[in-house]
């Protein structure tokens, strides 16, 4: 298979996984909740459990340039994750997902071995040669590379790669937002940049950063969200985005509720 058709073949389910309980037993049902519930994220766990969106949200991902002045890690060039640094020129790759939870660990640094086995929709890619990788980009290609020296990052095989992801989240007043990625991150909800994403020193890069959390403090409600993300010193790459998800420990109640009434009426033997 190519790398071409191995994206364009995936057809994972649009459904978030509650819906998929549908057309099991009540007992299946409750055990699964109480499950999603005993799996949901918290501040201590790796990797970090992705939220199911409750609409389809854009993925770009961008192969860019090593900045000879931008951020340095063990003497090794990265990119800062900022919406300055996305490209205005077509993305080499472009699909639509509702789970954000990619991780190349153990597997290849490549493309495919990031975002597979996550969910990827409508992938297409632009088919147009990326003058840092010398081809064009496919399922293949490494998201990082600085097969070059130092004086050389705005040459061909030296580039590190760069994703924003728009769409929409459910959020609450003082909610937290945890986000687990290894390179670099920004985060924008309803039309505020997260300043709590940033490095020491103001910047948005670091080196395996981990999970790391932000207090919401704007209007409740579905609201527009937009991420960018770098994989700028090297894999594995990693990325997930978690939120609160007060309606799980609804689903729960609803579940144990349903079990009494389910031993109630059970035949007397």
């Amino acid at each position: 298979m190519s790398s071409r058709a191995w994206f364009l073949v995936q057809r994972p389910t649009s459904t978030p996984e509650g819906a998929k309980l549908m057309g099991t037993s009540n007992l299946k049902r409750i055990a699964l909740a109480a499950a999603m519930i005993a799996c949901a994220p918290n501040a201590s766990a790796s990797p970090l459990l992705g939220t199911w969106l409750p609409t389809d949200a854009d993925v770009k991902l961008w192969m860019v340039n090593l900045d000879p002045l931008g951020p340095t890690i063990g003497g090794t060039h990265g990119v800062n994750a900022v919406a300055a640094n996305v490209p205005g020129s077509p993305a080499d790759l472009s699909f639509q997902t509702n789970l954000i939870q990619y991780n190349s660990e153990f597997k290849p640094n490549t493309v495919q071995g990031f975002f597979v086995p996550g969910v990827v929709k409508n992938a297409a890619f632009s088919g147009l040669v990326n003058p840092l990788v010398g081809a064009t980009v496919d399922a293949n290609t490494e998201l990082w590379s600085e097969s070059c020296g130092a004086s050389d990052l705005n040459e061909v095989g030296c580039w590190g790669s760069i994703i924003e992801i728009t769409g929409k989240i459910n959020m609450e007043t003082g909610g937290h937002v945890k986000i687990d990625h290894d390179d670099g991150v920004s985060l924008m909800l309803s039309g505020l940049w997260m300043d709590c994403f940033k490095d020491g020193s103001g910047q948005h890069y670091t080196a395996g950063a981990g999970i790391e959390s932000c207090t919401y403090a704007g209007p409740s409600g579905l609201i527009d969200f937009s991420l960018v993300y770098t994989e700028g010193f090297g894999g594995p790459a990693r990325l997930a985005l978690a939120v609160p998800e007060p309606a799980s420990l609804l689903l729960l109640g609803i579940a144990f509720a349903g079990l009494g009434l389910s031993v109630r009426r059970q035949p007397r033997a």
